[in-house]
């Protein structure tokens, strides 16, 4: 009967056994799938973290880009302004020398004029030409007696009406 006494507590210890086993592996599952879903949470947060850092990178160069692109066009059109200037004076002056030499005007003086007309100040034209800023202020006034007009605004105007006229002819 010993044996029997004996076996009794031991198929109980075995069933507590398979018991404790059976909840060690549930807590090792559980574990395993939190593990899993932290490592798979760290992956997704891990590859968020790329893909805006490349987005950040990408925007940070097609800002760039476009930044350098507006400072080309600033040069450009700076460039462009400092040339367009000269351009269109000297083609100006070539379309209308026979309405200037009409007033009497001198190369000199017509060139003058023309700067003046289109903005230049006497000291930019008299850089320009490599002459004193009197010898323009001298010119401009010549200018001025010869065309009947008495400041820059009123040669515009007269510049002006010469092109309308041109156009209308």
């Amino acid at each position: 009967m010993e044996n029997i006494e004996t076996a009794a507590p031991y198929g109980a210890r075995g069933e507590g056994t398979r018991k404790s086993h059976i909840g060690i592996a549930a807590l090792i599952i559980g574990a395993v799938a939190i593990a899993s879903t932290f490592l798979s949470s760290a992956i997704v947060i891990g590859m968020s973290r790329r893909a805006d850092e490349q987005a950040s990178a990408e925007r940070d160069a097609r800002e760039e880009e476009h930044r350098s692109r507006i400072q080309h066009l600033r040069r450009t059109s700076e460039s462009i302004s400092h040339a367009g200037v000269a351009q269109i004076t000297k083609l100006f002056f070539m379309l209308h020398m026979k309405q200037l030499k009409a007033f009497g005007l001198t190369e000199r003086e017509a060139r003058i004029a023309m700067l003046a007309a289109v903005g230049e100040t006497s000291a930019a034209i008299a850089k320009r030409l490599s002459v004193s800023d009197s010898t323009v202020k001298h010119y401009l006034g010549s200018a001025y007696r010869k065309t009947n007009t008495k400041s820059r605004q009123e040669l515009r105007s007269l510049l002006r009406s010469m092109m309308e006229q041109d156009r209308s002819s």
